[in-house]
């Protein structure tokens, strides 16, 4: 079990994620070579007054990016103006080597759109989509990334770290997609004490954003090292392993052999199991209760037709 309390948990996954957007390429090396994303990304879970917003808002400052609340899939993958026919470059393309940082994400079956594509950013950093609609030609390009409008159609390529927050507990939720989102992030769920409420009204930092100096752009992970994180990970559930498999293989990557760090990756992912698992025997149950409702129902129904 970690000591750390909850500003030192929320600093070490702060500035591994600011880290993890400093690299470039990853390479897991094993029977045959792989490449996964260097970027870690992040789920805090805690109730109103526990400071979420300015945490986000503390990351956005350090690095230059921005807060969105309640993002619309319009504005994450860009769009068309209707009356201009001008191209709204999207927010995943403006936060690009910054982390993406959503607030107040609510657990609404209606998002299907964005979901999807959030799941494609954050593991392969690409999307595009159809527009049915007369679009004037644009494109941006920085190195290799880019966001093209063109023809009808919108693309991007980015590199980013989300970092979504919420007072929601996501991790029951009965959304598959919600639940994809989830297991690519590393979830951390809390709720401040009294005492560091009190700290932090007294001006006490709270979030410590201290990047390391020197990271490299690409890091390949030896076949002896790739053994020895994947033992490291026999310490997760059956559900999580590889994801626990890939942020031990990010954090080593930056941070070397860091057991510390591991086990709390690996308490972290450990804990959001545990939380489905709830969530999925709560949602069984209740569709037990109201199966047996609708029946009693049709029986009373039957009783009083005779």
């Amino acid at each position: 079990m970690n000591a750390w309390n909850h500003g030192e948990a929320i600093s070490f996954l702060a500035n591994f994620s600011l880290d993890g957007l400093r690299m470039r390429r990853l390479t897991i090396t094993s029977k045959s070579s792989r490449n996964i994303r260097p970027q870690p990304n992040l789920y805090l879970q805690a109730p109103k007054g526990n400071v979420k917003s300015s945490i986000l808002e503390e990351i956005a400052a350090f690095s230059l990016s921005q807060v969105t609340t309640g993002i619309t899939y319009p504005a994450l993958v860009g769009s068309v103006d209707k009356e201009t026919k001008q191209t709204l470059p999207a927010v995943a393309w403006k936060c690009r080597d910054k982390p993406l940082l959503i607030d107040e994400w609510a657990d609404n079956p209606g998002r299907v759109e964005v979901i999807n594509a959030l799941l494609q950013i954050t593991e392969g950093g690409k999307y595009s989509r159809d527009i049915s609609r007369f679009m004037a030609p644009y494109e941006e390009k920085d190195g290799e990334l880019y966001f093209r409008a063109k023809d009808g159609h919108i693309s991007l390529r980015t590199r980013t770290s989300l970092i979504l927050a919420t007072m929601h507990n996501l991790l029951r939720s009965p959304n598959m997609g919600i639940q994809a989102l989830i297991s690519r992030c590393i979830p951390y769920a809390f709720r401040l004490t009294k005492e560091e409420m009190r700290h932090i009204i007294e001006g006490e930092p709270f979030l410590k954003l201290r990047p390391k100096k020197k990271i490299k752009e690409t890091a390949t992970i030896k076949r002896k090292d790739t053994a020895r994180l994947l033992d490291y990970a026999e310490g997760a559930g059956e559900t999580n392993y590889m994801r626990s498999f890939g942020d031990l293989a990010r954090c080593f990557a930056i941070y070397g052999w860091r057991p510390d760090y591991f086990d709390f990756i690996l308490e972290r992912q450990n804990f959001a199991e545990a939380e489905l698992k709830r969530g999925q025997e709560a949602w069984a149950s209740r569709l037990e209760n109201l199966d047996l409702s609708h029946r009693h129902e049709g029986r009373t129904d039957a009783s009083q037709e005779v």
